[in-house]
């Protein structure tokens, strides 16, 4: 990873040029982080007090606001390692005058900041204090989410630490909050990070942590795997289109559609895997939704695990990480036994996104081989769902030279294929995003 992977300001999609991109990004995480600690302490204290349906309500959100803290808090280190600074000519998200980040009681007013030096948790002197602290909060939230895993794993197995790690999930948060919270006070001051910061040093600034085949092999939730999957956070810089995470929503959606009871539901269902391959009109999906959404459909009714499968659903089109995170986790919901899905999830996972770590683009010599018999095999496969033929392609792989094991122990193993499968994907040329200035995929 370098800074040459980081997206310009120009490429980024949602980037709105007549507004600062800083201070919208500060605002943004300001508000994550208020829910973010708010979500910890309500989990801590509703287990304090017995009280497991509000701590599981809490707990259903705090994962997505850390989360989406990480999020902002990545493209904005992305930005200020790019050289951009605060511009006060342009409008900030709530105008360009104080007070700024309104939020829950809580402001940050750039006129009664104290200076660098005089806040308990300013860095010793001779240390970029806003690399130090941008670093120490993206820790504090990593940590906070990874506990977050855990916890929730120790209140389905009964385990005896709950207690403890509710309290420090608390502490985290509140730490995490404190200094991101005095990092967005320093760039307020017009502080910046230093410009001679040399690539390594770039890589782990932005990196949230150093990933590997091992972690990727060992992870049984599919929201950690989703996350790993995300170009840059994790130790790689691979891009995965929209189609990817949308065919991964597909997959678990599918798995559980037997809890729809209205045609209106299926042929919805039908219809999202039409739109994402690109089969019927783009106002077609509008208009099956309108259907869908009738007062009349019972599967929006009282039915706790239709209603959940019903929101997955929702979300199957969305095309990123959070969506696809969002449609497997109503998905598990709408499941007869969650934490058994999510191990079947986890495994959708690996079909369909293979080994982020150990992913490389095909020899050509193997689509040549035989006048394309490689690709015709792969191309009949997937627009037949004929997977029971994947061990032919296994042979017609090696016969065309190819000697990588994961390409061939995928093809040939006992294991659930869908539409997605990364080694089909791959030989198509499906499997990779481009940059947005790339032009189509790889």
């Amino acid at each position: 990873m370098t800074k040459a992977d980081f997206l310009s300001l120009d490429e980024d999609p949602v980037s709105d040029p007549d507004r600062d991109s800083i201070r919208a990004l500060l605002s943004s995480l300001w508000c994550d982080l208020v829910w973010t600690v708010e979500r910890a302490m309500s989990v801590e204290i509703h287990r304090r007090d017995n009280e497991p349906d509000d701590e599981s309500r809490e707990l259903s959100y705090l994962p997505g606001d850390t989360d989406d803290a990480l999020q902002h808090l990545a493209r904005l280190i992305e930005l200020l390692l790019l050289g951009h600074r605060i511009d006060w000519q342009k409008p900030g998200p709530r105008g360009s005058t104080p007070p700024y980040f309104l939020g829950r009681g809580a402001t940050i007013n750039p006129n009664q900041l104290e200076p660098l030096g005089a806040h308990p948790l300013d860095p010793a002197p001779g240390t970029d204090p806003l690399r130090a602290l941008l670093n120490a909060g993206k820790q504090f939230l990593v940590r906070l989410d990874e506990d977050t895993t855990t916890y929730r794993q120790i209140r389905h197995t009964g385990g005896t630490d709950a207690d403890a790690l509710a309290q420090r999930m608390s502490e985290t948060a509140r730490t995490a909050s404190a200094t991101l919270a005095r990092a967005i006070e320093l760039l307020l001051r017009d502080h910046h990070i230093d410009a001679a910061t040399t690539e390594s040093d770039a890589q782990e600034l932005r990196e949230f942590k150093k990933g590997s085949t091992a972690d990727w092999l060992t992870a049984q939730h599919p929201s950690t795997m989703c996350k790993m999957l995300r170009p840059l956070d994790y130790g790689h810089a691979l891009r995965f289109p929209a189609r990817k995470w949308q065919l991964f929503s597909l997959a678990c959606v599918r798995r559980i559609s037997g809890v729809f009871r209205d045609s209106r539901t299926l042929a919805l269902l039908d219809a999202s895997e039409q739109f994402i391959e690109g089969t019927i009109p783009a106002e077609e999906l509008p208009r099956q939704r309108r259907e869908a959404n009738s007062p009349e459909n019972p599967d929006r009714g009282d039915d706790e695990r239709a209603q959940s499968g019903y929101n997955a659903l929702h979300s199957v089109t969305r095309g990123d990480a959070q969506g696809a995170m969002h449609a497997a986790s109503e998905a598990r919901y709408a499941a007869e036994n969650p934490h058994a899905e999510s191990l079947a999830q986890a495994a959708l996972v690996r079909e369909v996104f293979g080994n982020p770590y150990r992913l490389t683009p095909p020899d050509p010599a193997w689509l040549d081989w035989n006048s394309g018999t490689v690709v015709l095999l792969a191309r009949g496969i997937y627009e037949d769902r004929a997977f029971d033929r994947m061990p032919i392609l296994a042979d017609a792989l090696e016969d065309a030279g190819c000697a990588n094991t994961d390409i061939l122990e995928h093809c040939r193993g006992a294991h659930e294929h869908v539409r997605g499968c990364w080694v089909l994907d791959l030989l198509l040329g499906n499997h990779f995003a481009a940059r947005p200035d790339e032009g189509t995929t790889t």
